[in-house]
């Protein structure tokens, strides 16, 4: 099972403080992983060109800086780290 709570702000460059817990459903809910960031839509930075959207359909990428402030995995491998992502969304 999956629980997340996300909170955030802002459009293209936007900031969030997310809660996830995931755990498997013959179990009690395991605790919140606690993570806060900034997100930007790279697809903004292109606006709206009729060309591009005819070839990325309904994809979009967004690049981000994320900080694990409570980790609850085991031995907390991202306890107080800051990592960078580039993520490809697809919706349809």
């Amino acid at each position: 099972r999956l629980r997340r709570l996300r909170v955030e702000v802002g459009s293209g460059l936007r900031a969030y403080l997310e809660h996830t817990a995931v755990w498997d459903h013959t179990q009690d809910r395991s605790a919140f992983t606690k993570v806060a960031g900034v997100e930007f839509d790279l697809m903004q930075l292109i606006g709206d060109n009729e060309g591009i959207d005819r070839l990325m359909g309904h994809m979009t990428f967004v690049v981000g800086i994320h900080r694990v402030l409570r980790d609850v995995g085991i031995g907390e491998p991202m306890q107080d780290r800051t990592v960078g992502s580039l993520s490809m969304v697809l919706r349809h």
